[in-house]
Formats: C-alpha cells, structure tokens, sequence
C-alpha cells in the first residue's frame, strides 16, 4: 500500500506587506532616472525626425534640399538625446528637491513592498 501524496499549494496571503510613506528620495538619482528617460524619448524623437524626414526627401525632388533635411535629421540623432537627457537630469533634479520639501507636510507617496525571498 503506497501512501498518496498530496500536492499543496501556498496560501494566497505568503506575504507580509508593508506600508510605507516614502517621505526623502535621493535627488542625484531621480535626476539620473529622469535624465535617461528623457534621453530614450529624445532618442524616439529624432528617429521619428529622420524616418519622416527621410520621407519627405524622397519627396523632393534633387537640388530642393533633401541633403540639408538628411543632415538635419543625423543631427537632431545626435543633439536630441543629448539636449533631453540634460535637462532631464537638471529638472529631475528640480523635482526630487521639491519632493523632499513637500512630501513630509502632505505624507509623501504610498510604496507596498512585500518580502519576498
């Protein structure tokens, strides 16, 4: 006679969950997340830039300056990202001060993390 084994599955509540107000951010690295965020969207930008820039070149015909647009569009490639991702980083930083001025009067932002291990 073999003995059944029975699978159990854990309970839905494994997890204690923790509520904290999160009251202080770290301003060097909201400005570091915000800046390489706006960098991504600066890079999407200036490739949407060259696709239709490179649309309506094809469009024009030769000697209407279609080599002038193609040469805007590499540098808007280059000068986007690299403008976006600066002032992602200085009003990044802007921000994460004044979190940590408003954030203690009003409670700051909710986090729930659970300790999964």
């Amino acid at each position: 006679m073999t003995k059944k084994r029975t699978l159990r599955s854990k309970p839905l509540n494994q997890f204690r969950s923790y509520e904290t107000g999160n009251k202080k951010v770290d301003v060097g690295s909201v400005a570091l997340v915000y800046g390489a965020l706006l960098a991504a969207l600066g890079l999407f930008f200036a490739l949407l830039f060259m696709a239709f820039g490179s649309v309506f070149m094809g469009m024009m015909g030769k000697g209407d300056g279609g080599s002038a647009m193609f040469g805007g569009g590499i540098a808007m490639l280059i000068i986007l990202p690299i403008g976006y991702g600066i002032l992602g980083m200085v009003f990044g930083a802007i921000f994460g001060v004044i979190y940590n001025l408003v954030a203690p009067l009003v409670g700051g932002i909710k986090v729930y993390v659970s300790d999964a291990a």
